[in-house]
């Protein structure tokens, strides 16, 4: 049922920020024959604001920054 791929995308989105695209290529892999339920799933993580690449794109854009300004000068 549904709630087994919300949970699973849930999971992967608890440990770091994924792109829509990115989420639905991980599930996918995992369950290929279920492209159906995979997609009910992202429209529901994404209806319920787990899942945003508005805050992927920001999430990744800090973490650049944050690795170029780590870096030691040479």
């Amino acid at each position: 049922n549904d709630i087994d791929f919300f949970s699973y995308g849930l999971r992967l989105l608890g440990r770091r920020e994924y792109s829509v695209l990115k989420l639905r290529n991980k599930l996918l892999k995992r369950f290929p024959e279920n492209v159906e339920e995979v997609e009910a799933a992202l429209v529901l993580l994404k209806e319920k604001q787990f899942l945003s690449n508005d805050r992927f794109c920001r999430a990744y854009i800090q973490d650049q920054i944050s690795r170029k300004n780590s870096r030691k000068p040479d």
